[in-house]
């Protein structure tokens, strides 16, 4: 990083200070990190489980009429699993 050859970079404490001297700025932390992952998760469960209030969010977020917001969601779905991860048949 000090020579120009990464833009950014992930680095262990105390090299974050490190960067932060350096004119870099921190990102994200490990504990922030694992707490976007597990929100994402439970939006994931939700997601799969509330057909309709994730039809009524798209619609909303998307401003789109409910019924494109009901092929998107028919669409997309059921492409990952509870846990987050991608199902072996994917979006097929």
């Amino acid at each position: 990083m000090k020579q120009g050859l990464a833009d950014a970079a992930m680095v262990p404490p105390p090299f974050d200070f490190e960067g932060k001297k350096l004119g870099y700025t921190v990102r994200a932390r490990t504990h922030e990190t694992k707490r976007m992952i597990k929100a994402g998760i439970r939006a994931n469960g939700f997601i799969r489980s509330n057909r309709e209030g994730s039809i009524g969010f798209l619609s909303g977020w998307q401003r789109a009429a409910p019924k494109l917001a009901a092929v998107t969601y028919d669409s997309i779905g059921r492409g990952y699993n509870q846990d987050g991860s991608m199902p072996m048949d994917g979006f097929a």
